[in-house]
């Protein structure tokens, strides 16, 4: 998708960091903040807990980074249903076709995503290079490079806390653990912005 085939309406992904399904009153506060932001948004959820039971797993038994990173990409479809049962008035799409239409009825919306498909399939013959499967990748990189490939303006990273630096690089993030190891080598990404709920969004 080009930039001159979609209206200019804001389109953006938003991760929603994993840990945070567990977070008190997740669904009301979400819908509350998504209700202010104009344009659409594709919401993602995070793997948390349940990634980082596969990494135990992985640690015991030496799963393998490939077999594990796969484990990990299955869940997410779990953490979608999970984020849907909190904002059961949000469509739930496993279609990367079914996002490129979103923005062009001019109305502000928002979906949430199971990349699981998308991301057997469809990503890795996606330009310039797909997602490496290992550990590096978590939904973190997986959400900007969803960012990328839609041609989103912005793509937001929603956690528990809030960044160790307003001015932080990707790389500082992700030298600090914050971000995933691989989301300062992606490419073709729009900006990344990361904030902790609530807190204030604009596609800057």
């Amino acid at each position: 998708m080009t930039p001159d085939a979609r209206p200019q309406s804001p389109l953006r992904v938003v991760k929603v960091g994993g840990s945070l399904l567990a977070a008190a009153k997740l669904g009301p506060r979400l819908a509350s903040w998504l209700r202010t932001l104009p344009g659409s948004t594709v919401l993602i959820a995070g793997g948390g807990q349940l990634a980082d039971a596969i990494r135990f797993y992985d640690e015991r038994q030496a799963l393998g980074q490939a077999v594990s990173h796969a484990l990990c990409i299955g869940l997410l479809s779990t953490s979608a249903q999970v984020l849907r049962a909190l904002l059961p008035e949000l469509p739930q799409l496993t279609e990367s076709a079914d996002l490129r239409f979103l923005g062009e009825s001019g109305r502000s919306q928002a979906v949430i995503f199971d990349p699981c498909r998308w991301l057997q399939t469809e990503e890795p013959h996606q330009p310039p290079r797909p997602l490496p499967c290992d550990w590096r990748v978590t939904s973190d990189s997986i959400a900007a490079r969803l960012a990328g490939v839609l041609d989103a303006d912005a793509c937001w990273l929603l956690k528990a806390t809030p960044p160790p630096g307003e001015r932080a690089s990707l790389q500082e993030l992700a030298d600090r653990g914050y971000v995933d190891a691989w989301l300062p080598q992606l490419t073709s990404i729009p900006p990344v912005h990361c904030l902790a709920l609530p807190g204030p969004l604009r596609d800057r």
